[in-house]
């Protein structure tokens, strides 16, 4: 009907509409910048606390190098600490637990990585974390704990490494069939992801010949 309306009824009626609802515009709109801003400068802490973290990791890394374990934990502390919401706090417990098992402290790398999975944010991260919990485990016969890490790495990246470690924690356990069951797994799976190693593989499955299940199975 506004087709029928004067100039005058049609400032009248926008005066009107104004009233009723201009109030809700601005303050939608203000609300709106405000939380741009908010974001924006949530953002901007984000980043000035990554660039941070990457320093103290970066000191981190060379300390361990230099063999100043001290100093390295110093570090480990401040990164979990401070930049405890950055990807660095994993990647640092990371670090700590590749020094534990090169400081032979199998024990103290397993809580390393255990804190790694729990900090981290990255699926990417506590897949590779897990992988190599499941390799600690193996190491301390933990065979159960071992299995169980590895059933948390499911990326089509890592079957063949996951299906072959399979197959070591089987052999350890005394599983002949399904540590050869694994193995074969793992070259099928090598043919669509090319990782690992193919001789060796097929060495370990040419070790099993033809071996029997244990009499206790």
């Amino acid at each position: 009907m506004s087709e029928y309306l004067s100039s005058d009824e049609e400032k009248e009626k926008l005066i009107e509409w104004w009233k009723e609802n201009g109030r809700f515009i601005v303050t939608g709109v203000a609300l709106g910048l405000v939380g741009i801003f908010a974001w924006r400068a949530w953002t901007g802490h984000l980043d000035t606390q990554a660039g941070q973290a990457a320093v103290v990791y970066e000191e981190m890394a060379t300390a361990f190098n230099s063999d100043d374990d001290a100093k390295a934990n110093e570090l480990l502390t401040k990164i979990t600490t401070d930049f405890k919401n950055t990807s660095y706090a994993a990647q640092a417990y990371l670090l700590k637990a590749r020094n534990d098992v090169e400081s032979k402290d199998l024990t103290q790398a397993i809580k390393s990585l255990e804190s790694a999975i729990a900090t981290s944010n990255d699926s990417q991260l506590t897949e590779v974390a897990n992988f190599r919990l499941a390799k600690l485990y193996l190491a301390t016969q933990d065979y159960a704990g071992a299995l169980a890490s590895l059933k948390k790495v499911d990326s089509k990246s890592y079957a063949p490494l996951v299906a072959e470690l399979q197959g070591d924690i089987h052999i350890a356990q005394g599983d002949i069939v399904k540590a050869k069951a694994a193995y074969e797994a793992a070259q099928i799976a090598m043919q669509e992801t090319p990782i690992g190693d193919p001789n060796l593989l097929q060495m370990k499955l040419s070790d099993l010949g033809d071996a029997q299940p244990s009499a206790q199975e």
